[in-house]
């Protein structure tokens, strides 16, 4: 059983020999001119609690129960009791606005989820 820290969303990230993670661009909202819309890269970055030994994971993004994107299953070796996944995504397609939320699951079991909103430009106000 895995215990999620964080999911966080953002454009840019560096993780460094000395394990830092470096987040850029830390996001809760895209915006788009029209819909469909196409969001040209993002990160997801995944920190979790679990026992040591092998396990797989995966991740869901979905809109109103409707799958948007399902990850390829990745097998991975814990040697202590943390682990971190940075998952790149590139042409995120983004059929409307709404809430889109990210589950993630590791050895088949839904462990954590977050959520990003996607907004229509022309209808978000700044002030």
């Amino acid at each position: 059983m895995a215990k999620i820290n964080f999911i966080i969303f953002c454009n840019d990230v560096k993780q460094e020999a000395n394990k830092n993670l470096n987040a850029m661009g830390i996001f809760d909202t895209i915006v788009a001119e029209k819909f469909p819309a196409v969001h040209k890269q993002m990160f997801v970055v995944v920190n979790f609690d679990i026992s040591s030994g092998p396990h797989k994971e995966f991740f869901k993004i979905s809109r109103n129960g409707e799958a948007v994107l399902t990850s390829e299953e990745f097998d991975f070796n814990v040697p202590g009791d943390k682990h971190q996944f940075i998952h790149r995504i590139d042409g995120l397609n983004l059929p409307e606005p709404g809430k889109y939320k990210v589950e993630i699951f590791i050895d088949g079991k839904l462990e954590g989820d977050n959520y990003f909103l996607v907004g229509n430009k022309q209808k978000i106000n700044y002030a």
